[in-house]
Formats: structure tokens, C-alpha cells, sequence
């Protein structure tokens, strides 16, 4: 396993907090299934030791779906790598649509509308346009 990917298995093992910076440089720096496989598992860890009280299936989903937001956030090209690498890793708002160019943008901003009205909706968020 190449240093950079050690170096990263060690803080999401040892650190005592890590920022999302933190993470998805970690995701970012994979080059294949192995170092994919490897990080993801420390991210489990990692996940486990921040919040005990999840199971295993509940860890996963959070760090598929985060591995898979994080995507959002980049070109499609390097999305699709990401998510081909990490196994199980999806989008929780579109899925993998995102990376193949099928979200556009007035799709994403009415999903973004959507998740605030029901944030707002269960005491997660306020209201902020008045």
C-alpha cells in the first residue's frame, strides 16, 4: 500500500477528530479497489468509534452516502471514479445520475428546496427568508 494511503488509514485511526476535508481527501487520494478498500474500512472504523450506537448496516449507509455526496461536488469524470472505487456509494439524493451529467441544474436546486422545506419541517432548520 503506497504511504499516502497508510498516512490516511492512520489519522482516520488515531486522529482525534477529522474534518469532511479531512475524509474525502482521503477518498480522493485511492488510486484502486485496494487503497479503495483500505480507506473505506478506516472510515467504517472511524465511524464506529464516533458513534457507537450504530450498527454495522447504519455505518455503511452513512458512509456510502457520504462518499457519494462528496461526488457531487465534482466533475462528472472524477465522480464516476469515485464512485466506481468505493463499492455501494451513491448520491442520497440522485444516486450515481449525477456523475453521467442526467441532474441538471434546476433539478438540483429543487431538490436542494425540497430537503430544507422538510428539514424546516421536522425542527432541523429555520426559516431564513424573511
Amino acid at each position: 500500500m503506497r504511504l499516502e494511503i497508510q498516512a490516511h488509514v492512520a489519522k482516520f485511526d488515531n486522529a482525534a477528530k477529522m474534518t469532511v476535508g479531512e475524509v474525502m481527501d482521503a477518498v480522493s487520494a485511492a488510486q484502486d479497489a485496494d487503497e479503495a478498500k483500505a480507506i473505506k474500512d478506516a472510515y467504517l472504523r472511524r465511524i464506529h468509534r464516533d458513534k457507537p450506537e450504530y450498527d454495522e448496516a447504519t455505518a455503511l449507509d452513512v458512509a456510502n452516502q457520504n462518499i457519494g455526496y462528496y461526488t457531487g461536488y465534482l466533475d462528472h469524470a472524477e465522480g464516476a471514479r469515485i464512485l466506481a472505487l468505493y463499492t455501494g456509494s451513491y448520491h442520497p439524493v440522485f444516486g450515481t445520475r449525477h456523475v453521467e451529467g442526467k441532474v441538471t441544474p434546476e433539478e438540483a436546486f429543487e431538490a436542494g428546496r425540497k430537503a430544507g422545506e422538510e428539514a424546516r419541517g421536522r425542527g432541523i432548520a429555520k426559516d431564513t427568508s424573511q
